[in-house]
């Protein structure tokens, strides 16, 4: 590899794996809230073996989504899984480029969810990865950059590219995806210009596409709140570095509340920010329903039925009368919208239920994910014409 040489070990399935894979230096120290760095060359063999833990966080996922290896700063690694034999093209394998999902504060690449034997076994060649989550990946005060964990993804992308024909794949033939977070990821590569070139088809499933991403403003308002919650003056980076991980993920967990005036981009704290002179110029909703992104490269995306059901449970821990219905639309989407969607999406909607979070279910699922995802649909084939 471009970093010297690695010794990964066959796994069971009969394939090959290398595992704890670090693609850029520790994001520790000075590095904290910097973009990613290249990593130095090894001196002798690296032992691609290594358990790596995920990048710092609170896990609450389902089993098979959250570490087993611990939980680090150091935590920017990736892992290879490869067929045994090479491939009869001389080309390579394709390969799978996993990004993980979990509300960009929980996950990571090699859980036992996203084992990569299955591909391999199917001649395909699997990178899962760790980006840095939670108010150590986004956090943006007005003096920082944010956007820490995309970047992350794009460093690891670069590495494939440079690298992964020497473990039998085809760097002309990479398939980025993900899964909510993760195809809230793969939709930014696909607008940013920065990341065109370093994929060539995109996939993505359950991606929140009508849940806003931050701005300079919204941003810059949670990492106020953060910084206050460790003492530190706003913008004193210096003083948040001197804090600890466990201390920045403690802010994160308790320095932002719900603002109820802000709904929908408070499910999400600490994201990715649009900034027109960052890597991310634009709401990835609109530039992609208008064909305004820099990769035209042929894309899958996928919604489930009941999707806005974690939303709504979130947010309505008890079933809710019709009256309640009411007025929470009025709440969240003002008097005159409201009165519209009730048209559409009655509280009873559902026949016989006689909780209206139902129906909620219904509007979530249309307003985040399947509504945006078809004019999504539609602008990038209107494009690609």
């Amino acid at each position: 590899t471009s970093q010297g040489p690695m010794q990964g070990f066959m796994a069971p399935g009969d394939v090959r794996i290398w595992k704890g894979i670090p693609y850029a230096k520790p994001p520790v120290g000075d590095l904290r809230w910097e973009y990613p760095q290249a990593p130095a060359p090894f001196t002798e063999v690296y032992d691609a073996t290594f358990d790596a833990p995920g990048c710092q966080q609170t896990c609450v996922l389902p089993p098979g989504n959250c570490p087993e290896f611990g939980i680090s700063e150091d935590c920017l690694y990736l892992t290879v899984t490869a067929p045994a034999e090479p491939s009869s093209d001389p080309n390579g394998y394709p390969v799978f480029f996993w990004i993980h999902g979990g509300a960009f504060t929980q996950g990571l690449g090699n859980a036992p969810l996203y084992n990569g034997t299955g591909f391999a076994q199917h001649e395909v060649i699997t990178v899962v990865i760790n980006y840095r989550l939670g108010a150590l990946g986004f956090l943006a005060s007005l003096e920082m950059d944010g956007n820490y964990g995309l970047m992350d993804q794009q460093l690891a992308m670069k590495w494939t590219q440079q690298n992964i024909a020497a473990f039998g794949g085809n760097p002309n033939q990479v398939t980025i995806g993900g899964q909510s977070a993760g195809a809230m990821s793969v939709g930014s590569h696909v607008v940013m210009q920065s990341s065109k070139g370093l994929f060539h088809q995109a996939i993505l499933e359950s991606n929140c596409l009508g849940m806003p991403y931050h701005d300079r403003e919204s941003a810059n308002k949670n990492a106020k709140l953060s910084f206050e919650y460790l003492n530190c003056s706003p913008d004193d980076i210096a003083c948040m570095r001197s804090k600890t991980p466990e201390e920045i993920l403690d802010a994160q967990n308790n320095a932002v509340k719900l603002d109820r005036k802000t709904l929908f981009i408070n499910f999400l704290p600490f994201a990715p920010m649009v900034d027109p002179k960052g890597p991310l110029p634009e709401q990835p909703l609109y530039a992609l329903a208008k064909g305004d992104f820099a990769s035209q490269v042929p894309m899958l995306g996928g919604s489930m039925q009941d999707e806005g059901q974690l939303f709504v449970h979130e947010l309505f821990t008890t079933p809710m009368d019709w009256e309640a219905y009411d007025v929470t639309l009025d709440a969240v989407f003002g008097a005159h919208n409201a009165r519209q969607i009730r048209k559409k999406y009655p509280a009873d909607l559902i026949p016989g239920s006689t909780d209206a979070r139902t129906a909620f279910n219904v509007l979530a699922t249309d307003l985040i994910f399947y509504c945006p995802l078809r004019n999504v649909t539609r602008g990038y084939q209107a494009a690609d014409r």
